[in-house]
């Protein structure tokens, strides 16, 4: 074998072992975060009840609004509520506000409440957003991801729906389609 050939043998060979580094790396990674994630979660379930399901009251929390007041959950209470976690850098939250926008703005005041929490995004961005497309439903911020941990959002956008009593009637994770919406906001879940 030629010098040349053992040469780009032993390139290739660098190379290879190079991106099984890499990629043992990005999965220590990866379970580092899934682990913290994990630990979090763990940390927060003693807050909250230890399940939370159909059936189950909903997490009390305490919010500040885009508006700059503060919204806990039982000022809602006494009334079906929707709350909508969300975050304006998520393509199917952006896609369904206008519905929920539109839902909001249809229904008589005081026939539910319809709160969108946005997920982990500071006042200022959040407010920017809402100004720019002229929303005008009520947004709590979750700065911290607190509430969203406490009620096990996993995916956005991810819908509660708690009847009048504080307890959870259905939970729905992804963007609904208008009829969709049709539907819970004329049955009242």
């Amino acid at each position: 074998m030629d010098a040349a050939r053992v040469e780009a043998l032993g390139n290739e060979t660098r190379l290879r072992r190079r991106d099984v580094v890499i990629g043992i790396a990005a999965g220590a990674l990866v379970l580092a975060v899934v682990a913290i994630f994990g630990l979090r979660m763990g940390a927060t379930a003693s807050k909250g009840p230890t399940a939370l399901q159909v059936g189950s009251p909903a997490p009390e929390f305490s919010l500040p609004m885009a508006g700059g007041e503060t919204l806990t959950l039982a000022d809602l209470k006494g009334r079906p509520t929707w709350i909508n976690f969300w975050a304006t850098w998520c393509p199917p939250c952006r896609t369904e506000m206008p519905d929920l926008q539109e839902a909001y703005a249809a229904s008589p005041p005081g026939r539910y409440n319809l709160l969108a929490i946005d997920m982990g995004e500071d006042a200022a961005s959040v407010q920017r957003y809402l100004n720019e497309v002229g929303y005008t439903l009520p947004v709590a911020l979750d700065e911290t991801g607190d509430v969203s941990l406490r009620y096990r959002v996993l995916g956005l956008p991810t819908h509660f729906f708690i009847d009048k009593d504080g307890v959870i009637k259905e939970i729905y994770v992804g963007a609904l389609k208008p009829e969709e919406i049709r539907q819970r906001v004329a049955a009242l879940w």
